[in-house]
């Protein structure tokens, strides 16, 4: 059975000054590699951004980029393969003296193949999957607590499973949840699209004048029930630090719920004065 995947992303356009905050979802355009699925990441670094940032790029771009050159025909050989090369890489730059940043990762690293999820996570960056109306905790348990933080140990808390048609995969960064809490989002992710979701948390975090959350929405459908969703202007992807709306959707809802009220109440108006007044519907 084919699959498809339905998503959408709430991050910031401007780089935050006390972190490094990164969301992604990648596919490769290599027809070669279609196979091999969909790689996602989400990544905070709680240190001042400048020092942090190129170890946050790093880690993404290590990621993706060792799990595509996998030569396995395990995905889980492939992604944990990946995962390996993420923390000798960590490991390489500890011995270069950048160390701010153990103990200060919170991370989702994963891959999802048709319906065939693999992840890994490290530090309090949660994962929740929705389905059947209820919610499930992907990533309960998978950090040991107590442990001392170690860089070749830092992506070794590994999930694997198989999703069911229409399951929806929450992923966040702590803060998200310190703001919103489960049931809320259990609402907010069920009641709609990936994108009227992330729409629907940006305005909630915008009225807290939150900016400092990332998240990522997947929602797995059938490839069939897919085609049949109807089309969604725009990117996939809502800033926190840009208006929620274009000002042509503002002025459509403008028109709706000011002006043409008033026009309208001005139409009946002037239709009592004469017969030859306009009438406006």
């Amino acid at each position: 059975m084919d699959y498809e995947i339905q998503y959408a992303r709430l991050a910031t356009t401007e780089k935050l000054p006390d972190r490094f905050l990164n969301a992604q979802l990648r596919a490769n355009s290599d027809l070669s590699k279609v196979n091999m699925g969909q790689v996602f990441s989400l990544v905070e670094i709680l240190t001042p951004w400048f020092p942090t940032a190129q170890i946050g790029q790093t880690i993404i771009n290590t990621f993706s980029e060792s799990y595509w050159q996998g030569g396995s025909t395990s995905d889980l050989a492939n992604f944990e393969g990946a995962l390996k090369k993420v923390n000798e890489t960590l490991a390489q730059i500890t011995q270069n003296g950048e160390t701010d940043w153990i103990g200060n990762v919170n991370a989702t690293l994963g891959v999802l193949i048709e319906n065939k999820l693999h992840l890994a996570q490290t530090g309090r960056a949660e994962a929740y999957v929705f389905r059947d109306g209820k919610i499930n905790h992907l990533t309960e348990g998978l950090v040991q607590a107590g442990g001392e933080p170690h860089p070749l140990k830092t992506f070794s808390n590994v999930t694997s499973g198989e999703l069911k048609s229409r399951d929806k995969i929450l992923i966040a960064n702590p803060e998200l949840y310190k703001q919103i809490d489960l049931e809320n989002l259990r609402q907010i992710v069920l009641m709609g699209s990936p994108k009227e979701a992330v729409l629907q948390i940006a305005k909630l975090l915008k009225k807290k004048r939150i900016n400092t959350v990332n998240v990522l929405i997947l929602h797995l459908l059938e490839s069939e029930e897919y085609a049949k969703l109807p089309v969604e202007n725009g990117d996939d992807t809502i800033y926190l630090d840009k208006p929620l709306e274009s000002i042509w959707a503002g002025l459509q809802r403008t028109w709706q719920q000011l002006i043409f009220p008033i026009l309208k109440s001005l139409g009946r108006s002037s239709q009592k004065a004469g017969d030859k007044s306009l009438k406006i519907y």
